[in-house]
């Protein structure tokens, strides 16, 4: 399904039946897709509808041009124009990876309609770069540390290069790497290098720190405690400790996708804390 919107047209996939319970839409990170994220979390969808779409310039939504806005602002207005198009009064919203930002950034400005705040493997802010580097290289050969440089620096070519290079340094995200489970997490992603160059050129600028404290909505922050990008230390704890609604929950045996190594534990907790909302 299409969503037109603010100009453009976003794709999204409604997976469950109507509830009045409020749906959890999810976010993936900037220049990915939604696919990564089936079907490992459809189970959620038992007793609510979940919502998963492509971010403007993604996947299958239109590859329009990004607006000259700080690409966070233009992703915001996104959601909420997604929500009105579904008839829905509230939501819970979801943010993964640097998707975090835009998740804390849409609280801040449309706490109304928010029931509930997912935020996964994410941090407030990405003003440690030394603690990644020194991860990164523990981990990472040469190579797959020179194509993070090129992320980083917003230097990738083009929408192929970035699938090359995501098949590269995709095991530094997991905790125990299982190439067929790697190779089925991206079979059906659709990279575009647009929208992840706009955002990493403008990661260093996105601060959420001294916010945090002005989102009282009930937030369910998740880490996986080997996650090289986003460890527990400058993500997690940092965000619960800042957030005054907010529960902190790391999976031990995960890295930056423990709903994929840690599914059945990452589901529960999930499902648990959707039954403490209102």
């Amino acid at each position: 399904m299409r969503a037109a919107i603010n100009d453009t047209q976003l794709f999204y996939e409604i997976v469950g039946q109507p509830s009045p319970r409020p749906p959890v839409v999810f976010m993936h990170g900037p220049g990915f897709d939604h696919t990564f994220f089936r079907p490992w979390l459809d189970p959620l969808a038992s007793d609510r509808q979940l919502v998963f779409f492509d971010l403007r310039g993604c996947g299958r939504s239109s590859r329009s041009e990004l607006t000259i806005e700080p690409i966070v602002e233009t992703f915001v207005k996104d959601i909420d124009a997604l929500r009105s198009h579904l008839k829905c009064d509230r939501i819970v919203l979801y943010g993964h990876s640097f998707s975090g930002f835009t998740a804390l950034s849409y609280a801040l400005k449309y706490a109304k309609h928010l029931a509930g705040l997912i935020l996964n493997c994410t941090a407030p802010n990405f003003a440690y770069p030394a603690v990644m580097m020194s991860n990164l290289t523990a981990r990472g050969s040469q190579e797959q540390i020179q194509q993070m440089v090129e992320v980083f620096q917003a230097q990738v070519t083009s929408d192929d290069a970035f699938r090359r290079g995501w098949e590269l340094v995709m095991p530094l995200y997991f905790f125990r790497y299982d190439p067929m489970i790697g190779s089925r997490l991206i079979a059906d992603t659709e990279f575009s290098v647009v929208v992840l160059n706009q955002f990493a050129a403008q990661l260093p600028s996105m601060d959420l720190v001294g916010k945090l404290r002005e989102i009282s909505i009930p937030t369910l922050v998740l880490s996986g405690r080997h996650d090289w990008i986003c460890p527990p230390s400058e993500g997690g704890e940092r965000l619960h400790a800042g957030l005054p609604n907010s529960k902190l929950v790391i999976f031990e045996s995960s890295g930056h996708f423990p709903f994929v190594e840690e599914q059945d534990a990452y589901l529960r907790t999930i499902a648990d804390w959707l039954e403490t909302l209102a």
